[in-house]
């Protein structure tokens, strides 16, 4: 008989999950050493002012959605996920300097813990 998880149940888990994430660090970060510069240099547009470098702004374009797909139980790329990056890192979405989402996601079959990992595995491939 397979049983809906409970509203605690819901919450334990979330609590659980953010206990785990909250024990990662391992104490402060040491302060970053200065790299000098020639002066202050916006990080979201070239030398000339244009977003992304190619004339294009960022707003005024659509999202690019797309689905890359793994080979069966693997986090492999396959020559068809290889063309599809290509084309993604060849769009004017990229070129323009627009925000990236990447997201890893498995099948339902197996363990949670499993599952969690091959996600990871996928969104790092």
């Amino acid at each position: 008989m397979i049983r809906k998880p409970t509203l605690g149940s819901k919450w334990l888990a979330g609590f659980a999950a953010c206990a785990i994430l909250g024990s990662c660090s391992n104490g402060d970060a040491p302060e970053p050493e200065a790299t000098p510069t020639e002066g202050p240099r916006s990080i979201f547009q070239d030398d000339e002012g244009q977003a992304g470098g190619a004339g294009v702004d960022p707003e005024s374009l659509r999202p690019l959605e797309t689905t890359i797909s793994f080979a069966d139980g693997t986090p492999e790329l396959t020559e068809a996920a290889r063309a599809e990056l290509a084309t993604i890192i060849d769009s004017p979405q990229m070129g323009a300097g627009g925000a990236i989402v990447l997201r890893g996601h498995s099948d339902s079959e197996g363990s949670d813990e499993a599952n969690l990992e091959a996600s990871r595995l996928k969104a790092e491939a």
